[in-house]
């Protein structure tokens, strides 16, 4: 009789460490998915936002303004009316000297995935 109680013992005690062994490796699972996950979005991310046409467009600056702040410091900005009718916001150089009305040029930077449209700006026309 007591060897009956010890197998049955030990056979409940190894069912347990079979249950923990596998609630641990399911837990290691779960992050190895989700560092998987993550390293696939930003993967994508960075190739939908990385390749792309490059190509220089001419706008007219409609206004400019500047804004300050403790942690940026002072920030200067134009809004400019594309040919093709769009307003853009764009950051210039604090060195640029630059009035309404004047032409700039600018980078139109078109990505392949999505074919969403960033602009930068690059000089003022002469």
């Amino acid at each position: 009789m007591p060897d009956v109680i010890r197998i049955s013992l030990m056979s409940d005690a190894k069912n347990k460490v079979d249950e923990l062994l596998r609630k641990e490796s399911h837990k290691r699972f779960r992050l190895y998915s989700i560092i998987f996950a993550f390293l696939v979005v930003s993967t994508v991310g960075v190739v939908a936002y990385s390749t792309g046409e490059t190509t220089s467009v001419e706008a007219k600056v409609t206004a400019f303004y500047s804004q300050a702040s403790e942690e940026l410091g002072e920030r200067f900005y134009i809004i400019v009316k594309l040919e093709s009718g769009g307003i853009v916001k764009l950051e210039i150089p604090r060195e640029t000297l630059v009035k309404n009305g004047d032409s700039v040029i600018l980078n139109e930077r078109k990505t392949n995935l999505f074919k969403l449209t960033n602009y930068s700006f690059q000089r003022v026309a002469s």
